[in-house]
């Protein structure tokens, strides 16, 4: 059996540090993105759409409100791009998150490229 594995990354944008914590287990992931200091902030989990499934992801926020839509968004995107069960957590103090999404999916991608290739 296989433990889970954690991969950690962080990127200096709009003048504050981003932080992503990204824990992969044999069928879910979670994964804790955060403006500052790590912290839990607005949950969302997601499941992958099956293989005969036209549908969008299915998801849903557990815990919070104030980044939800960008909570889901990644929750959805990273199920489809990891066929895992997906639990996102968002925190945001002081930027929006039109302008902190764009630079969290780039930070999840970098976490995740480690991951890959650490598994080589």
């Amino acid at each position: 059996m296989t433990p889970a594995k954690i991969i950690r990354g962080s990127v200096e944008a709009l003048g504050t540090k981003f932080s992503a914590i990204h824990i992969d287990a044999r069928n879910a992931c979670v994964v804790f993105l955060s403006e500052g200091e790590d912290s839990l902030g607005t949950v969302a989990v997601s499941m992958p759409r099956g293989r005969l499934m036209l549908t969008q992801p299915l998801s849903s926020v557990l815990l919070g409100d104030r980044n939800a839509t960008l909570a889901r968004l990644i929750a959805e995107r990273t199920a489809a791009k990891t066929g895992k069960l997906t639990l996102i957590s968002v925190y945001l103090r002081n930027v929006d998150e039109g302008r902190a999404g764009p630079i969290l999916l780039k930070l999840l991608d970098k976490v995740m490229r480690k991951e890959e290739e650490t598994q080589r």
